[in-house]
């Protein structure tokens, strides 16, 4: 098995006979005239990557990779998890990629459908966990919102079936201790090493956590694939992290027995393993500000060196004792010219990307913590003298394509198997595949290749870029034709189903094309339409539209999946689901119907499932700063503190709320963090519109951070709150014991803040509404204060040094007297319900149309029953009029509403069955016969006339004789209802049933 992350050695492999010419064209592309500085690149990102272009070409988020033959099949795969970029906290999902003849296909839905349960993923690293020789995954969470973190996610490699067909990547967690540190948190891990620690021939696992949160975790394989908290063999204070960011298993100093390597800034540490069982005599390298580092053999020597991604420049340190030695003695060594590599960097990765037999180095821009994407990937090059010298080749601005500018990680590897490493780019706007130019076709590809499902056949249709002897089509690596070159399409017939990447490789002569490719989800059943899911009360209610399978036929069942675990299997022609009080959290569902033994796309949809008395949500922002205190998690933990539940999101805009499964309209209250002036976030006018329409909705709002109250420029909120804008109001003043507006009767905090002076100036805030001036620090200090603004508005504000809600202040009592603060909307009872009308037993569903803050909900019926759901169901059982009365209450009041005669409910109609002419409780040829005599020959109705409308057509005529003859003889299928028992007609029409034949 081939396998490698970061830290993994590059594997590469014997040429494949179909690409020996390693793809070194696009379909567009030429040879540069001029010879390279260094390496040569050939993008081949819009032929080989084949993906939904969020999680391919132009993927944003941030991304982390591990390569390895995953499939078994000889070529290189990869792995790319992915997270919302930097220090924030933002869910998204992972995807796997197989490598089909160069082709990296997504096929993370049917081969790892575990990776599409969105987490916050900060590393990958590969290994062998059980023992198999399949390379597993291992993948490092950081946390999930503001204040708490994600456990690691283990993925083991089922290997292939009877038949050799690979069973793809499943995640076990079983296989993993449950990390909770002492007060309960989770771990917030940013990377991980892999490596066999005991010597028992598996991998363990070393976490490196981010911040402290949880301290670094040992977790020690038992030989088959089961790992236990053995974190007590590391060396006292090793395990505590601050800024933590890489971290590695690596055989420092040549005993045989793997060492732990970890950075926390500014330092690299090392632990060295004492024979399997413990670890001792730990290290502190000298390097300055290492955000970053790689493990590997720089100067041939055959030992361990580290490679220091630093701030203000990078360096590297040569391993300068004898194998065994204890601790190592380490040279330090400048790098040569890097103007590229001055600042904060990212993942490093030492590897011969030459093939010249000595180590380079790749360094990647993208800092963990701080935004921006204006820096540049570098390659180093080592010129193999002794100590070898590493330098960038490249003058500025003589970059190659490869050179991205935003680079969160590449990996390395063979990926089109022409034995020389190509790089795949995760940056910024995307992700970029590159071949290194070993030899140059003489064949352009085809071009503007497409393929479409037509009924059960695939077409692939394409234009030939010049005159061709034979172009080669393939599906998934298998030849299928070789067809004509004057050809241009071709009809796959009946392919199974499944995601398919046809290629195509066009002839000259001997020579041939790079491979050019595209992908097609091949289903004979076509997927529900129009999906909607929605909770009501503690459960969520799906409803949908079918269609059908491409012959005709209707669906035979439809499968349910929450998480990706079946939940139900429904007839086919449901179109409704009510998934019963699932667990909290974010329920991502799908609808999957099969017919004709297929199985149709999955129709999905996404929501937060939210406890029935959530009120509260904090929303912070991705491109904020919260200062040194982070203001999403001050409020969570004062919110609770008060006993009040609260969720929070992290996003870009607040229109990706919904995506996330939030509704504004859900909550009662909302806290909207911007962050810390100049890096917060600065409200849009679609934002500040929705804030606008939530407050006038009758939400209360808080607004929280720096240079909150500016909105430059201008928003609906800030017309609505009747802000006149910022100024300085000058003067110093001594103790601020909470400055805020009478209007919320806030006169005191329970600490006082000193002002030490620093700044000659406080600034002053103006409201229109009320005239009440209000005064916060602009430095200095920490201050926060609190505004009425409205029925429904307050603005919370501190020094923009810190942003939003700092540690300085109780918060507990702070938040209190927030939530105090404001007045409550009282409540309206209202109501809706259907039907009015009805006979016994008659249903009838009641739904709250209420509007202000309402907590309980008491529904009379008037037959006795009663109800504190907000829309109940009720079953009148006997005939009457029926008053209905709803009592809502909340914090500001009690209502009360009642509709007399609201339901008025009949006595049962008469129950017959349907085409049971002759009323004998049965449907034969007896039937027909009385029908006929009826109509014909002057026979009795039986004093039920809606028996003899066997065809429902609200008429008795020949028609109705011939529905109950094809029922019985032609196999008509079954009559409309009432059928086959005994029922009240639900359709009405003027046929009558004076003498009911059954009760």
């Amino acid at each position: 098995m081939l396998y490698s992350a970061h830290r993994w050695e590059l594997h590469l492999r014997p040429a494949l006979p179909l690409l020996a010419v390693g793809l070194a064209l696009s379909s567009v592309g030429s040879v540069p005239a001029q010879a390279p500085i260094w390496l040569e690149w050939q993008q081949v990102t819009f032929t080989n990557i084949l993906a939904d272009p969020s999680l391919g070409v132009a993927d944003v988020e941030e991304k982390d990779f591990a390569t390895a033959d995953f499939d078994g099949d000889g070529d290189i795969d990869l792995v790319c998890v992915r997270k919302l970029p930097y220090t924030t906290f933002g869910n998204r999902t992972n995807v796997l990629f197989l490598n089909v003849d160069g082709v990296m296909t997504d096929r993370t839905f049917d081969l790892a459908p575990d990776m599409m349960l969105p987490d916050n993923s900060r590393d990958v690293q590969v290994g062998n966990f059980d023992g198999n020789g399949w390379p597993d995954l291992i993948v490092a969470n950081a946390g999930n919102d503001g204040s708490n973190g994600q456990q690691p996610r283990i993925f083991i490699n089922l290997g292939n079936d009877a038949l050799g067909d690979w069973l793809g990547l499943d995640e076990q967690p079983g296989r993993l201790p449950v990390l909770l540190s002492s007060g309960g948190q989770e771990p917030n891990a940013c990377a991980v090493g892999v490596g066999d620690l005991t010597g028992n021939g598996v991998d363990d696992i070393y976490l490196v956590d981010y911040n402290n949160s949880l301290d670094d975790r040992l977790l020690i394989n038992d030989g088959s694939g089961t790992f236990t908290d053995e974190t007590s063999w590391m060396p006292t204070g090793f395990v505590e992290s601050g800024f933590a960011t890489a971290g590695m298993i690596a055989d420092v100093n040549g005993d045989g027995w793997p060492d732990i390597v970890k950075n926390s800034v500014p330092s690299v540490r090392i632990a060295y393993n004492e024979g399997g069982s413990s670890f001792g005599s730990p290290q502190e390298l000298e390097v300055t500000s290492c955000y970053h580092f790689d493990v590997g053999d720089i100067d041939g020597d055959g030992l361990q060196d580290v490679f220091a991604v630093q701030d203000p420049q990078d360096q590297f340190l040569l391993n300068a004792s004898p194998p065994g030695a204890v601790p190592v003695t380490w040279q330090n060594v400048p790098i040569g010219a890097s103007p590229l590599t001055g600042g904060f960097g990212g993942n490093v990765h030492i590897t011969d990307i030459d093939g010249d037999g000595d180590n380079d180095v790749i360094v990647t821009d993208v800092d963990t913590d701080i935004p921006g994407c204006n820096r540049r990937l570098s390659f180093l090059r080592n010129d193999g003298g002794s100590p070898p010298l590493l330098e960038d080749p490249y003058p500025p601005g003589n970059w190659t394509p490869a050179h991205h500018s935003g680079t969160f990680d590449v990996a390395i590897a063979d990926f089109n198997g022409d034995g020389a490493p190509d790089i795949w780019v995760g940056h910024c706007a995307g992700n970029d595949l590159y071949f290194q130019v070993s030899n140059v076709p003489d064949v352009l590809p085809p071009t503007q290749v497409t393929c479409l499902q037509q009924q059960l056949d695939v077409v692939v249709n394409w234009n030939a870029a010049e005159t061709y002897d034979l172009v080669r089509v393939s599906r998934d690596g298998n030849l299928l034709a070789e067809v004509p070159g004057n050809v241009s399409s071709f009809i796959d017939s009946a392919p199974p189903t499944g995601t398919h990447a046809y290629t195509l490789i066009a002839t000259i002569g001997s020579d041939q094309s790079p491979v050019v490719s595209c992908l097609v989800q091949v289903s004979f059943v076509e997927p529900v339409v129009n999906l909607l899911c929605q909770q009501v009360e503690e459960d969520v209610h799906l409803q949908w539209q079918n269609q059908g399978a491409v012959t005709g036929d209707p669906y035979e069942q439809i499968r349910i999946l929450r998480n990706g675990v079946e939940v139900a299997l429904l007839p086919g022609e449901v179109e409704s689901f009510v998934d019963y009080a699932p667990a909290y959290g974010i329920a991502a569902f799908q609808v999957i119907p099969e017919a004709i033994g297929d199985s149709a796309e999955p129709a999905p949809c996404t929501l937060q499932v939210l406890p029935t008395d959530v009120t509260d949500l904090v929303i912070g922002f991705t491109d904020d700063d919260n200062g040194s205190t982070d203001s999403v998690v001050a409020i969570l933990q004062a919110l609770e503190d008060n006993s009040v539940f609260a969720l929070s999101a992290e996003v870009d805009d607040l229109a990706e709320l919904p995506a996330s499964g939030f509704f504004l309209s859900d909550f009662d209250r909302l806290w909207v963090e911007v962050g810390m002036w100049p890096n917060n976030h600065m409200l849009s006018g679609d934002e500040g519109q929705a804030l606008a329409d939530y407050v006038l909705a009758g939400g209360q709002l808080y607004l929280s951070g720096g240079d909150t109250f500016c909105f430059d420029p201008d928003t609906p909120i800030q017309d609505l709150v009747g802000f006149d804008g910022c100024g300085d109001g000058g003067g110093t003043v001594g103790d601020i014991s909470g400055i805020v507006s009478v209007s919320c009767d806030l006169l005191n905090f329970d600490q006082t803040v000193p002002y030490s002076g620093e700044a000659a100036y406080v600034d002053q805030l103006q409201p229109v509404t009320t005239g009440e001036e209000i005064l916060f620090a602009s430095e200095g200090f920490t201050c926060a204060v609190v505004n009425y603004v409205g029925d429904s508005g307050a603005v919370i504000s501190q020094s923009p040094e810190m942003g939003g809600i700092g540690d300085v202040h109780d918060r507990k009592e702070l938040i209190e007297r927030y939530i105090g603060c404001l007045p409550v909307a009282p409540p309206v009872a209202a109501f809706t319900y259907s039907p009015a009308t009805g006979s016994v037993p008659l249903i009838v569903s009641f739904l709250s149309a209420g509007s202000g803050a309402i907590d309980s909900y008491l529904w009379l019926f008037g037959d006795g029953g009663e109800s504190s759901s907000s829309s109940p169901e009720h079953t009148y059982a006997q005939e009457g009029s029926y008053t209905v009365t709803l009592t809502v209450s909340g914090p500001g009041g009690i209502d009360q509403i009642s509709i007399p005669d609201a339901v008025v409910v009949s006595a049962a109609l008469p129950g017959f069955v349907r085409g049971d002419a002759n009323q004998d409780g049965g449907i034969d040829i007896a039937d027909g016969i009385a029908i006929l005599a009826y109509l014909f020959s002057g026979g009795g109705d039986g004093g039920c006339l809606s028996s003899i409308d066997a065809n429902d057509d609200g008429g008795a005529d020949v028609a109705d004789a011939i529905a109950v003859l094809d029922h019985l003889f032609a196999g008509g299928g079954a009559l409309p209802p009432p059928f086959p028992g005994c029922g009240e007609d639900p359709t009405s029409d003027g046929l009558g049933c004076d003498s009911p034949p059954c009760p």
